[in-house]
């Protein structure tokens, strides 16, 4: 542990900006995943969430010079058409009426976590991962905070950690926080 804080204390800036970024827009992909998720079925949802796979295709190739095989955009294609039709969107949504309000959101949450993983295999800094994904993580609960904050007002704090709702909380956190752990380490070494 007390290398992993001195990593913290000496890491180069690149990391800090890159780790500020990525905390930054996995924040975001946050918040546009529970704007849609007002609306949307969560089936729909988690269909669409797999547009992350495209969406890491293709910023990878631009801003890692990551190839990209005949293979690969069938296989996204086909990724793409199954998410659309698994989430029961046709193209005759859009231009009615009563058209989904909840896609752009969805659409967006999975492409912005996209980045943010593009962002973090952009840090090659000999640290240990889960140094920088705390600090990442740190970002995420800071941005959502301050932004539900602003829009909500700032809750109690000591009332979120009593009773059934601290317990929710706690292992919530704890749960994507270990998730984090086990992405970000992966995306480092692969």
């Amino acid at each position: 542990c007390t290398g992993s804080i001195r990593q913290f204390l000496s890491l180069p800036a690149r990391s800090w900006n890159l780790a500020l970024s990525s905390g930054f827009v996995q924040a975001l992909s946050w918040i546009a995943y529970f704007a849609a998720l007002r609306e949307a079925k969560v089936n729909a949802m988690m269909s669409l969430d797999k547009i992350n796979i495209a969406a890491s295709m293709v910023l990878s190739y631009y801003l890692l010079g990551e190839r990209i095989s005949v293979w690969m955009i069938a296989g996204c294609g086909l990724i793409l058409l199954g998410s659309c039709l698994a989430a029961d969107l046709r193209v005759s949504h859009f231009y009615s009426e009563d058209r989904p309000h909840w896609v752009l959101p969805a659409v967006l949450s999975p492409c912005l976590q996209a980045l943010a993983n593009v962002l973090a295999k952009m840090d090659y800094a000999a640290v240990d991962p889960n140094v920088t994904t705390t600090l990442r993580t740190g970002i995420v609960v800071l941005t959502l905070w301050i932004i539900t904050g602003f829009r909500e007002g700032f809750p109690d704090g000591r009332a979120l950690l009593h009773g059934r709702a601290g317990i929710e909380l706690f292992f919530g956190g704890a749960m994507i926080g270990i998730s984090y752990l086990f992405m970000y380490r992966a995306i480092h070494d692969g």
